[in-house]
């Protein structure tokens, strides 16, 4: 049954569902009906054969009563996980608050940092064959216990993993369920990427300093080494990191695909010696030119031109789809536009775009964003792209980029200092002051066109979950269709509650105020308040709004511990 039937009826199963998920629990069982799954395959994109198996990706449709309390169990693992720090700082897949672009700008600033010393980077990505599908159930218990999961929660994943059916669909063709033998985990479940952090968790775990560091994004796991040249880097990781790795691998059950491990040197040094290579499970990798990371295609310089090629590659093939459709408004295809092909362009944009410096890549990027927008309105080739770009109301390329940087950059600043995001971004904000370098920090240059005083004054949004026994601030809220209706809502409410509190917000003269009032049963102003947001150019309506909330349930707080308590002496 679809999730918004589920949703439609929670009023009246909620009690009887949440029975049911506690004796899942309690019981160490997960119904067999849930761990049934209708698999369909998918294409990868982009695969030069599909002959090959390895060209597909196959994907778990899963009963959604038995997601939703797989979805219970990895919010709890979540918590688990974060609150007691569990998990390694540097395993950022399937983790609240955590991004591949963020795991690139750790990547990026260790990096930057080393090459002040005219430092070698030797960087080595791994592929992990079936990731999720290639889950040993024994060595997840074994990690869960490892890191101190309770025994019950174990008990019930060990029924979650094992005894697992599906069927198998492909096109026009569906086989007969059948048992799955080493399922592992399904992709598809909320609760597998979670569980994968856990199980790749000992292999991720190594500190990131002067000498190297590791990174993993669920199953893209990549390994850094620092050195005085690439010989050296390469003796360490053959010596060191190759054997660790394929123990992990020996230990856990797991296989990498060797073949598709990529090597690559990272300096501006001249006249660098960037040839060798290392052995992986019997194969010999050597260096390479470029390497595929997270989406991010890096260069030996950090020239990003190769990445810039892909972005635009990709961007031009979306745009041709989106020609192929007909009967669409401007307003639709620019709103395609802005939906599917400039976060094909602006992807991780922090990780490899200058905005003070980056004409090359503007020039090129300005280009497809040209010949959408002659697409939109219908306009003649002649038309200079500034005026296209007003009449269709879109950003600049360059101007988006900044933007794009500015967004990204004020959400990293209200992190909790605790996340491994802030080992870059004080570095970065000493970096920005820097004159003539002769390798530019994108995030630092990104960090000039903004106010850091203002960055460092933003409040701490703490992404990790909350305590998943924790009662909900407000256990109901209403939104009614017509000021009417609301009125009524509002007068049967106040009919029914012992105290009710008003909040409102409006500008005037440039300037926004918020406003709160309690009334008792006789109309009569038992608390009021008036505050003073500021200017509108800073503030916003929605923003005063919100301020006037937070005042007003202050003020309910107040008005509860006034109340007399009445009791046997």
């Amino acid at each position: 049954m679809p999730i918004l039937v589920w949703k439609k009826l929670w009023v009246y199963l909620k009690t009887l569902i949440t029975k049911i998920f506690k004796a899942c629990v309690e019981l160490a069982h997960h119904p067999k009906q849930w761990r049934s799954a209708k698999i369909i395959v998918l294409q990868k994109p982009g695969k030069p054969d599909y002959a090959v198996p390895g060209a597909y990706r196959p994907i778990s449709l899963l009963n959604t009563l038995g997601k939703l309390l797989e979805a219970v169990m990895a919010r709890r693992l979540s918590y688990l996980a974060e609150k007691y720090g569990l998990l390694p700082n540097s395993q950022f897949g399937g983790r609240p608050g955590r991004t591949t672009e963020q795991a690139l700008l750790v990547l990026s600033n260790a990096i930057d940092k080393v090459w002040y010393k005219h430092k070698v980077v030797t960087l080595i990505a791994f592929d992990l064959k079936g990731a999720f599908n290639g889950v040993n159930q024994i060595s997840l218990d074994a990690s869960l216990q490892a890191r101190g999961i309770p025994k019950v929660a174990r008990k019930w994943i060990a029924s979650f993993t094992s005894n697992r059916h599906a069927n198998i669909g492909f096109d026009d063709f569906r086989t007969d369920t059948e048992l799955l033998m080493n399922a592992g985990l399904a992709q598809g479940s909320p609760l597998s990427p979670i569980l994968f952090a856990f199980f790749n968790a000992d292999l991720v775990d190594q500190p990131v300093d002067s000498h190297g560091g590791a990174s993993a994004f669920i199953d893209d796991y990549f390994r850094w080494r620092v050195g005085g040249s690439a010989e050296e880097n390469l003796v360490k990781i053959q010596s060191e990191d190759v054997p660790r790795i394929e123990e992990w691998a020996q230990r856990t059950g797991s296989c990498f695909a060797a073949e598709k491990t990529e090597l690559i040197h990272i300096t501006r040094k001249r006249g660098e010696h960037l040839e060798g290579q290392i052995t992986f499970d019997g194969t010999d990798v050597k260096p390479s030119p470029t390497v595929k990371l997270l989406g991010v295609v890096f260069d030996q310089g950090l020239r990003w031109k190769e990445h810039i090629q892909q972005a635009i590659k990709h961007a031009t093939k979306t745009t041709i789809a989106l020609s192929g459709l007909r009967h669409l408004r401007p307003e639709q295809m620019r709103q395609l536009y802005q939906a599917c092909v400039t976060p094909i362009m602006d992807y991780a944009s922090t990780v490899w775009h200058d905005p003070l410096r980056d004409k090359v890549h503007l020039r090129h990027l300005n280009t497809v964003q040209r010949t959408v927008l002659i697409r939109i309105l219908s306009a003649f080739r002649t038309v200079a792209t500034t005026t296209l770009e007003v009449e269709a109301y879109i950003l600049p390329t360059h101007l988006r980029l900044r933007c794009q940087a500015q967004r990204t950059i004020a959400r990293l600043h209200t992190l909790p200092r605790d996340h491994p995001i802030w080992s870059a971004l004080p570095r970065a904000q000493s970096r920005r002051n820097n004159v003539g370098s002769y390798a530019r920090f994108p995030l630092a240059e990104a960090l000039k066109t903004m106010d850091v005083d203002r960055l460092n004054e933003l409040e701490t949004i703490d992404p990790r979950p909350l305590p998943p026994w924790r009662s909900d601030a407000f256990t109901e809220i209403e939104l009614e269709h017509d000021r009417e209706a609301a009125r009524e809502r509002a007068e049967s409410t106040r009919n029914t509650s012992d105290i009710v509190v008003y909040s409102d917000a409006s500008g005037r003269e440039g300037h926004l105020g918020a406003t709160i009032i309690a009334l008792n049963d006789d109309d009569e102003a038992t608390e009021s308040q008036q505050i003073q947001v500021g200017p509108m150019d800073r503030w916003s309506v929605h923003v005063a709004e919100l301020i006037g909330i937070f005042y007003a349930v202050n003020i309910v707080f107040k008005l509860v511990h006034q109340r007399p308590i009445v009791g046997k002496q």
